[in-house]
């Protein structure tokens, strides 16, 4: 169980253990590492959910990045689009450890934008299925598409007003 599902309940059960106490200063210090499993056996005779994943799920979640990363329009896969998509997916899980300071930066080095690099990560996304969003929410962009087709209908879309593109509408 999650320790926000029951944080009343754990609340009152957490009053009833004594505190830490330091043995020299007589203050009290932090608990580290508490066992909140422990009080939910205990307690509410709730047993945590297993963490472990099949090998065979594992190899499929491999496969489907590897197959997105190594995708292409053509029948030769471009190298640099490779590694382009895998930095960007080693950004976007842990920007921390990444090389570069963003996905501008990697779109630089490997010669695209980033705007390309956004939409190969949320057609990642797509394609499996996840409800991760990528910084808005994941009806986001449905919602967005929506706006922009009854935009065009009414004529209000910018590119029906905007100066450069009158010569284009014509």
């Amino acid at each position: 169980m999650t320790r926000g599902v029951v944080g009343v309940h754990r609340c009152r059960l957490l009053r009833s253990y004594p505190p830490a106490r330091s043995r020299r200063r007589g203050r009290l210090e932090q608990i580290t590492q508490f066992d909140y499993d422990a009080i939910d056996r205990e307690a509410f005779g709730e047993q945590p959910k297993e963490d472990s994943v099949t090998f065979a799920d594992a190899s499929a979640a491999l496969a489907l990045v590897l197959g997105w990363a190594c995708e292409s329009k053509g029948c030769v896969t471009d190298l640099k689009m490779v590694a382009a998509r895998g930095l960007t997916l080693h950004y976007w899980l842990s920007p921390e450890q990444s090389n570069y300071n963003g996905m501008a930066e990697i779109a630089s080095v490997c010669g695209c934008t980033r705007a390309a690099l956004s939409a190969h990560l949320l057609k990642l996304k797509d394609g499996a299925g996840c409800l991760i969003s990528c910084g808005k929410g994941f009806h986001t962009r449905a919602t967005f598409a929506n706006s922009q087709r009854a935009a065009v209908k009414s004529g209000s879309h910018s590119s029906l007003t905007r100066a450069d593109r009158k010569d284009k509408r014509a």
